[in-house]
């Protein structure tokens, strides 16, 4: 079992949001360059991603922008889909209680890619609220409290907010 890298970047022409990375001669990513349509692309802003099977389940995980950290992780997942199937019991390398606010930035770099700049503000703005109103602090710690306690909070803004603007 491998898994397989992509660049995700802003398409110039067409909405390709997952394209094959540019390798050079000597076996290394070209920072920010994609294939599409079978023709080298220049992006600005790219983020890798790695495509695997879980349990015969296709997973999607972002790696990093940059290409040297994502040909390591690559290397590490590789590693650990081998030794999986080998059937040697690994630990995951990667923390199992993710930073909330590391998650927001990895999310929102994502987003700024693929969508508009107003779109990238207002995701921003909401995860930011999220944040303050639910005062969580790891990923995992998301539940459905944090919910509720975000839609409470939300309503009570927004009422107040609208209640005392008049059309």
């Amino acid at each position: 079992m491998k898994s397989h890298l992509y660049i995700r970047t802003k398409a110039k022409r067409k909405s390709r949001p997952f394209c094959e990375p540019v390798w050079t001669k000597n076996h290394k990513l070209k920072a920010g360059y994609a294939l599409v349509d079978g023709v080298e692309e220049h992006h600005q802003v790219g983020v890798y991603h790695l495509r695997y099977l879980h349990g015969g389940k296709r997973v999607w995980e972002s790696v990093e922008s940059d290409p040297q950290v994502a040909v390591t992780k690559q290397l590490q997942r590789d590693l650990i889909l081998a030794s999986q199937k080998a059937g040697v019991e690994v630990v995951d390398p990667w923390p199992t209680d993710h930073d909330l606010e590391e998650a927001i930035n990895s999310y929102l770099a994502g987003v700024a890619i693929t969508k508009s700049e107003n779109t990238h503000t207002q995701y921003e703005y909401a995860l930011r609220i999220f944040k303050k109103a639910t005062g969580v602090k790891t990923l995992e710690a998301v539940g459905h409290d944090a919910v509720l306690k975000f839609r409470d909070y939300f309503i009570k803004q927004v009422v107040r907010t609208t209640a005392s603007v008049t059309i």
